[in-house]
């Protein structure tokens, strides 16, 4: 060490407060103490405890430091292992108060673990129970928890079960109530072994839990990082974990036990007088006490097992009985029914049986509690209160509806009328929910009837009992009956009514229909009157001006040109007049066909239309068609659309300037858009933009204007879905969109 800084062998996490310490010696000239690791010849840290004195000169200045150092690594590790102990208690004080607040065991027990497992350091901890009555005896994971800390490969993705048979030793340590604590290279149950490798497991530590007496489980700590022994702190603090786990499985055994018998004193309590049994599903012996004497005059001795119980029971029932016990068995649900039961001296007396299943943890009923009470003096009754009350049944079924009494819904009587209308039988009538027989889209309207105790006929949708539907007018009253109000309801099926007025409404509708197509066809007609006007001025128009230009010169060369141009109009001329006669017999029906049209060829045809007023106005047409070159629309629709914008920029060209029109295409929101625009005289919108497009209005003084165009083009535009709209500047110009 001779030339070395005593600082070289600090360790790097306490130099900076070592050098603090005694830079404080050096200036206040004190002596200074400190606790550090340093690192000794082997290489290793050790704990020093150093005290540096300082020596002052003549002067009074510190001329050197005298340090005296002594070994406090063992008195470290005792202050370490202390601190860990209490965060141990503190883990298992925790841990254990939520056992004790949580009323739900399974969600108390995963909060401790995870309790547990964060103030430990523990990789994972897990809980397992032994399921030895399994025709297999397996362990079962019931908790799970695992640090967060830990990286993806450390996951717990093994098997939630896994046979005792797997680890042998493991089931032999654990069911003699010791701990088993292994590096897992040193277990001796190959299978488990390789379990345990496969889920990247170093040491386990393997705790059994009793629950009265008996081996439950265990908990297992397992560490995944690195081998390490448990310390003796750890271990006592888990062994009392796992006692406080025993007493929480206990108490919740104790628990299920109470409730059992609470349940059983319950029905005691409640059946007193009456026969009582408690069931063994599984042997089939029932435990019976109670009347049975005074009831079915058979001593409790007599009364025999599930089988005897059924022999007994009348022929006639028992097949509905024993199917009825079956299913709320295998339910669970609650027995409830009647039937016929063979006392000793061989006759039948009527009960009502009701019983309760009770289930075991994985939901399966394993007991039946029950009562049986004798009912035959209230059937004695009901018999005579029906005989009663056959009279008032035969007003009933004098009537021609349905009628049904109900109280609060629940059907309590109904006359052959109501079960001829409805499908059901009177018996699946009787106790039914009335509203039930009413479509859903109606009941709500029935509900809010009664409530009020509404008394005059009112209409709703019926439903019977094969799910068709029918128009159904009912007619309620509330009246006073065996001491409390019900209300009588009749019932009356008016589909036939309701089909008269539906053929009344038809016929209404088809005439009015007749009446609107009547209309249609007269508009359609006044349109194609005016497409007819309107589109054959121009060309007319043109053809006057070509006989003039052809009259007026004296070129043979040019007359030869007018005549070919004054064919080609006639010619246009004839095909138009031939197209709206094709579309006038094809509006006989609502579509107009629709056919792949190019813009470029229409435009050709409109060009050569135009073509005195092109050369007039010495017009430069541009176009780009690119985007869109194609529309599927009628052809005399879009040729009426494109002769009426481009005769429009010609007739109000600007008089200071040549006419430039552009039309464009493109494809906006799936739909075909073209684009015209003009340098011409433009429009005042702020003026006139509410009439654009109304009839007969215009803008400009011109011969030619009559305010129709415009008007036609939006009406066929809108008529096949689309629109059109207007941009312009006085002055300026005009922009036409239209959306087909």
């Amino acid at each position: 060490m001779v030339g070395e800084s005593i600082f070289d062998r600090v360790h790097p996490d306490d130099i900076g407060w070592v050098l603090d310490r005694f830079s404080i010696s050096m200036e206040k000239k004190i002596s200074e103490s400190a606790e550090f690791r340093y690192q000794n010849a082997k290489g290793d840290y050790v704990w020093l405890e150093t005290l540096g004195n300082p020596i002052l000169d003549s002067n009074g200045e510190v001329k050197t430091i005298v340090l005296s150092s002594r070994d406090v690594s063992e008195k470290k590790a005792n202050e370490a292992a202390l601190q860990h102990r209490d965060e141990m208690l503190s883990a298992l004080a925790e841990a254990t108060s939520q056992l004790a607040v949580e009323p739900d065991l399974w969600i108390g027990l995963r909060k401790a673990v995870q309790t547990l497992g964060e103030k430990t350091g523990a990789d994972r901890v897990l809980i397992f129970q032994n399921e030895t009555n399994s025709t297999t005896p397996t362990f079962t994971l019931k908790v799970k928890w695992t640090s967060p800390a830990l990286t993806d490969k450390f996951e717990y993705d093994g098997t939630e079960q896994f046979a005792l048979g797997l680890a042998p030793s493991l089931e032999r340590t654990l069911s003699a109530n010791r701990a088993f604590i292994k590096h897992v290279a040193e277990i001796e149950d190959i299978s488990y072994q390789a379990e345990l490798v496969a889920l990247n497991v170093k040491s386990i530590i393997n705790l059994p839990i009793q629950v009265n007496g008996q081996f439950w489980g265990f908990i297992g700590v397992d560490e995944c990082k690195v081998e390490r022994n448990i310390t003796d702190s750890e271990y006592s603090i888990l062994k009392s974990f796992v006692a406080t786990v025993s007493a929480a499985l206990e108490r919740k055994e104790i628990e299920r036990e109470n409730k059992d018998w609470q349940t059983r004193y319950e029905i005691i309590a409640a059946s007193s007088g009456q026969v009582i049994y408690d069931y063994d599903v599984p042997s089939g012996q029932i435990v019976w006490s109670g009347n049975s004497k005074d009831v079915l005059g058979l001593e409790t001795s007599e009364m025999g097992n599930v089988n005897e119980w059924e022999q007994r029971i009348h022929p006639e029932d028992r097949e509905r009985v024993t199917a009825e016990l079956e299913a709320c068995r295998l339910e669970g649900s609650s027995f409830q029914v009647e039937y016929r039961f063979q006392t000793k001296s061989s006759g039948f007396t009527q009960l009502f049986d009701r019983g309760f299943f009770l289930k075991d943890t994985e939901g399966i009923a394993y007991r039946m509690l029950g009562i049986m009470t004798d009912i035959s003096r209230q059937k004695k009754a009901e018999f005579e209160l029906k005989e009663s009350e056959n009279r008032f049944r035969t007003l009933q079924e004098a009537s021609f509806g349905g009628i049904g009494l109900h109280y609060q819904g629940e059907i309590l009587d109904a006359n052959k009328g109501l079960s001829d209308i409805t499908g059901f039988s009177y018996d699946e009538l009787i106790g039914m929910n009335g509203v039930s027989l009413i479509a859903l889209e109606s009941q709500a309207v029935v509900k809010e009837k009664i409530l009020t105790g509404y008394d005059k006929p009112y209409d709703v949708i019926g439903i019977r009992k094969d799910g068709t539907r029918y128009n159904l007018e009912i007619h309620g009253k509330n009246i006073p009956y065996q001491g409390k109000t019900i209300r009588v309801t009749e019932f009356r099926d008016i589909t036939e009514r309701k089909q008269n007025e539906e053929k009344i409404l038809e016929q209404n509708n088809k005439l009015s229909l007749f009446a609107e197509d009547l209309k249609r066809k007269n508009e359609q007609l006044e349109e194609f009157t005016q497409i007819v006007s309107h589109n054959l001025r121009s060309p007319v128009s043109n053809i006057l001006s070509l006989l003039d230009f052809y009259e007026k010169t004296e070129d043979a060369d040019e007359k030869k040109m007018f005549i070919k141009m004054l064919h080609d109009s006639g010619s246009k001329i004839l095909t138009s007049l031939h197209e709206l006669n094709e579309v006038l017999k094809i509006k006989q029906d609502k579509d107009i066909p629709r056919q792949e049209l190019v813009f470029e060829h229409i435009l050709e045809g409109i060009k050569k239309q135009l073509s005195s007023q092109i050369a007039e106005a010495k017009a430069v047409i541009s176009t780009d068609f690119g985007s869109a070159p194609t529309v599927n629309y009628p052809n005399i629709y879009l040729e009426s659309v494109l002769m009426n914008l481009l005769s429009n920029a010609l007739k109000y060209k600007h008089p200071d300037r040549n006419s430039e029109i552009n039309l464009t295409t493109s494809v906006e929101n799936g739909k075909v858009t073209l684009k015209i625009t003009d340098n011409g005289l433009g429009i005042d919108l702020k003026r006139y933009g509410h009439h654009i497009f109304k009839l007969r209005k215009t803008f400009h003084k011109h011969p030619e204007s009559r305010g129709i165009g415009l008007f036609m083009i939006k009406s066929q535009i809108e008529a096949l879905g689309g629109e059109i709209s207007i941009s312009s500047e006085q002055n300026i110009g005009t922009a036409f969109i239209v959306k087909f």
